[in-house]
């Protein structure tokens, strides 16, 4: 029988996020570990980090922001990646953020029609930018990743 109900969003996945956003390498490794190990239950981190990014994006982005918006805001994040900058492929970033804005006039959801290893670079890319940019405390990540997991659960 298959459940309906979406991935579990562990104490172990939030301290993985966690790990990740404040640069705890070792945690991470850690928590990473243990993850893989889960099995069929490790789909709740990659829910939880997908739902903190969209947290984060609409954030950045509030309504109403336009197509300029995401231009610009990618185009200067490639100018402070300076010579990492060829990682971050423009067009499919800017698709990533206005997928997670709900922007209906994509043609193809980046999830699908792009290298799945290219969208999760970028997708690490963006929510480690966002997150330095919105310079968040403890408190703050922890709000985040809270946030961010209710809102899997809810969408659950």
């Amino acid at each position: 029988m298959i459940s309906e109900a979406g991935p579990a969003i562990t104490d172990l996945h939030k301290r993985a996020l966690r790990a990740f956003l404040v640069g705890a390498d070792e945690e991470w490794e850690v928590c990473a570990s243990e993850i893989q190990g889960e099995g069929d239950s490790s789909q709740g981190y990659p829910t939880l980090f997908a739902f903190a990014l969209g947290t984060m994006v609409r954030r950045r982005f509030p309504p109403p922001w336009s197509w300029t918006d995401v231009i610009r805001y990618v185009a200067d994040l490639r100018i402070k990646l300076d010579e990492q900058a060829d990682e971050l492929n423009p067009r499919l970033a800017e698709n990533v953020i206005r997928f997670l804005l709900s922007d209906h006039s994509l043609n193809e959801p980046p999830l699908t029609s792009a290298n799945q290893e290219e969208v999760a670079g970028i997708q690490q890319m963006l929510l480690v930018a966002l997150t330095a940019e919105a310079d968040l405390d403890d408190a703050g990540v922890d709000e985040l990743i809270n946030e961010a997991a209710e809102a899997a659960m809810a969408a659950a």
